[in-house]
Formats: structure tokens, C-alpha cells, sequence
């Protein structure tokens, strides 16, 4: 039998004096020392993100109730804690939970290898902020405490399709479809219809269905049910009301993120010889220099490569291609500030996982340290026999200070 895994949380308060009190975080003493929490292995598989959140609010809410000088200034002042989790991962550095562009969804995609009996360290990050109506949470601490990444006031509900567009007409490129969104103000009560771009993994789609662009209501339009009998957008919108709290979302988004260490031919054999692959690329801006929000990138960038192509030709094509279509990032004050970090979905993930895109995991490209591997080792024998030669990669645009020691799947620009 294996062992438990474990997480060993840090509790990281503010040191400056709070603006009313004058009171040092460092003041609460022991109340807020480390916390271990600690999985089973026959559960791990399962364990989310979201399941430690919990638990870290448990041992909040417990600390609270032993620091009654902190419980009381809170309630007076109307403020609650809001906090953002950080993993230190294993060869790669902190990361933030929360982050938009790194997405961890379960437990054991902060192990580079195997869980079972290893421990990750992991901050949490506290800061206050104003709630309002005290009088209804003075004694429940859970009610003052929130993370970053609390669900949003908007659901999302796949409706039907747009069409496909014609850009995959070579047969050598990636399809792309176009899904109708509907965007639910779960406040307002309001609905908004939306179209998203998937490209089509076939029986998978990846994309991101909460970032459509708004469109008018057609009734010609390939409606999925009950959607398709709506005569009038008022009609369609009373449907989506009325159906969205009893269908599933089935809402494409995008790859999880996983630092368990890639190794090849696990869920299905490789090919036997090197094949020509069409490469799906999504660029991620993850720099945060002045003016770095304003740059635009190409996301529909595809490109043809061999299997057996290394990591460094691989980054070398990139960067030829960020030089033509975002030329600013090889100027002042962007130039040799950044690096890239490439991240891949492999075929036998396309294939082990039977439609929900975000079940699938990128791995990061190349698998070990120092490898200079090739594109083939994510390629998976069945599909590339099917005929299905693709591959979807993130490139990672990040400060080269994260990978100054060369860190797995990444090479810092310094032209």
C-alpha cells in the first residue's frame, strides 16, 4: 500500500502595522503557526485544488476562533480575509493557485513525480478587505473568509454551434469551430449570447468558452435542445433561464496544468518512425512589464514541423515567429527580459480522455532537464495511424528571471 501525501501550509501576514490598530501581524504569535494537511493515497487522484481551499479555511477559521483580538477588530471594522494560495513546486518555483495562466485543478499536478508520500510546501497569502453587515458573521469565521479565485457572478452554457469557418480547409491544419455561449449574469438575471473559437482535437475541443465574442441571436443557427425551438431571442433567452440549472455546462476551456514529470508512451505506444505534425500554438503573455498588456499576439498560429524536431528548433521557430508578428518584444524596454516556456497536450492524453477538455493536462516540453528531446515522444501511434496528426502547445511568454537556472521547458531570449 502507499502513503498519504501531505501539504505543509505557511500562513504569510502583512508585516506592516494595520492603519487603525497599530497592531503587528507578527503580534498573533504561535496562533498562527504552520499547518500539515495531509491526504490519503487512495483519494489523491481525486483530490482538487479547490478540496485544499477548504481545508485552509478550516484551519483559518480555527485560528480565528483562538485569536479573539483579531475575530473582534475585524468585526468592528467590517473586514474579512481574503487570501491567495501559492505552491513551491519541485525545480520550478512559486506558483500562484489563483493565476489565470497557470491552471491547477487537482492536487497532484504540483508533483514533478509521483505523490505518494511527499510533501508540497505551500503559502498562504493574507490580506484584508471589507465585507460589510458584520452583525451576521461575528460567529461564523468561514463567513469572513474568501480566496482569490471565488466562483464569478457568470455561468456558461454551450447552446449550440456556429460553423466551421474554412480555415482548415488544408488538410494539414487544425479546424476550427465556432460554439455559441450562452453568458448568464446570475445576478441580473440576464443572458448574453457569445461565439468561441475551439480548435477541433476531434472528439475534443480546446478553446475557452468564457472569453466569446458577443453575436446577434439567428434562428439559423445550429441549435442544440431545447435551444433550437426559440422563435425570438426574448423566447431563447426565458429557455436558457429556465434549462441552465438542470444541464451540464459542457463548456470547453482550457488544459489543465500539470509539473508531473511527461513520460512517453505511458497510455500509448509511439510511432515508428518520425511524421510530419501540424503544431496548434496559444500564445500566454505572462510578463508584466509597462505597456507588456498592450501587446497582441496571433492565436490561431499553427505551423507544420517534424516529430523528431528538437526543443531548440522548436523555440527557435517560435521565436521567428513572435519576431514577425509581435516585433515590439524584441525591442526596448521588452527585449532580454523574457523567455519562452512551452507546454504540450500529448496525443495519448487526447486519446485516454474521452471529451471534457478540461480534464486534459499540458506538460511541460522538454520532459526533463538538460533533454533535448523531440516533438515525437507526445505523439501516440493510433492517432497518428488515424490520420489525427496534431498537437496543441502553449508558449509561455515569462520573465527570464524565472528560468535563469534553466529550468524545464523554457529558453530565455537574449538577442
Amino acid at each position: 500500500m502507499g502513503s498519504a501525501c501531505s501539504v505543509l501550509v505557511t500562513f504569510d501576514w502583512p508585516e506592516h502595522l494595520h492603519p487603525v490598530t497599530n497592531r503587528k501581524w507578527t503580534d498573533f504569535g504561535d496562533i498562527w503557526s504552520d499547518a500539515v494537511l495531509r491526504y490519503d493515497h487512495r483519494e489523491q487522484s481525486i483530490v482538487t485544488i479547490e478540496d485544499v481551499h477548504k481545508d485552509i479555511k478550516k484551519q483559518i477559521a480555527m485560528r480565528m476562533d483562538r485569536d479573539s483580538g483579531l475575530t473582534e477588530m475585524l468585526v468592528t471594522l467590517q473586514e474579512g480575509i481574503i487570501y491567495s494560495l501559492h505552491f513551491n513546486i519541485a525545480h520550478y518555483g512559486e506558483v500562484d493557485a489563483g493565476s489565470k495562466h497557470v491552471r491547477l485543478r487537482q492536487l497532484q499536478d504540483v508533483f514533478v513525480g509521483s505523490p505518494h508520500g511527499k510533501q508540497v510546501q505551500a503559502h498562504v497569502k493574507m490580506r484584508m478587505r471589507k465585507v460589510g453587515n458584520a452583525e451576521n458573521w461575528q460567529h461564523k469565521y468561514s463567513d469572513l473568509i474568501r480566496h482569490n479565485v471565488e466562483q464569478e457572478r457568470y455561468q456558461y452554457l454551450r447552446v449550440g454551434n456556429g460553423i466551421y469557418d474554412g480555415r482548415a480547409t488544408d488538410l494539414k491544419r487544425t479546424a476550427v469551430c465556432d460554439a455559441l455561449i450562452a453568458r448568464i449574469d446570475t445576478h441580473q438575471r440576464t443572458v448574453q449570447l457569445t461565439l468561441a473559437e475551439y480548435w477541433d482535437f476531434g472528439p475534443q475541443e480546446i478553446g475557452d468558452g468564457m472569453n466569446g465574442r458577443a453575436v446577434p441571436w439567428k434562428k439559423d443557427y445550429l441549435w442544440k435542445q431545447p435551444f433550437k425551438g426559440a422563435t425570438s431571442i426574448r423566447e431563447f433567452e426565458q429557455f436558457v433561464l429556465q434549462q441552465a440549472p438542470s444541464i451540464s455546462p459542457d463548456i470547453s476551456k482550457w488544459p489543465r496544468m500539470s509539473f508531473n514529470t511527461f513520460v512517453p508512451g505511458v497510455l500509448y505506444p509511439l510511432p515508428g518512425q518520425p511524421v510530419d505534425i501540424n503544431i496548434v500554438v496559444r500564445w500566454v503573455n505572462r510578463i508584466q512589464i509597462a505597456g507588456s498588456s498592450s501587446l497582441t499576439f496571433q492565436n490561431d498560429t499553427q505551423f507544420t514541423s517534424k516529430a523528431d524536431d528538437s526543443f531548440n528548433s522548436t523555440i527557435q521557430c517560435l521565436s521567428d515567429q513572435l519576431r514577425n508578428d509581435v516585433p515590439a518584444l524584441f525591442r526596448f524596454p521588452f527585449r532580454k527580459q523574457w523567455g519562452l516556456e512551452l507546454w504540450v497536450v500529448s496525443q495519448g492524453e487526447l486519446l485516454a480522455v474521452s471529451k471534457n477538455s478540461t480534464d486534459l493536462r499540458l506538460y511541460r516540453y522538454p520532459r526533463t532537464r538538460g533533454s533535448n528531446g523531440s516533438l515525437q515522444d507526445f505523439m501516440a501511434k493510433k492517432r497518428v495511424d488515424a490520420g489525427m496528426k496534431q498537437l496543441y502547445m502553449e508558449a509561455h511568454i515569462v520573465p527570464h528571471q524565472m528560468h535563469e537556472d534553466e529550468t524545464v521547458g523554457a529558453k530565455t531570449h537574449t538577442e
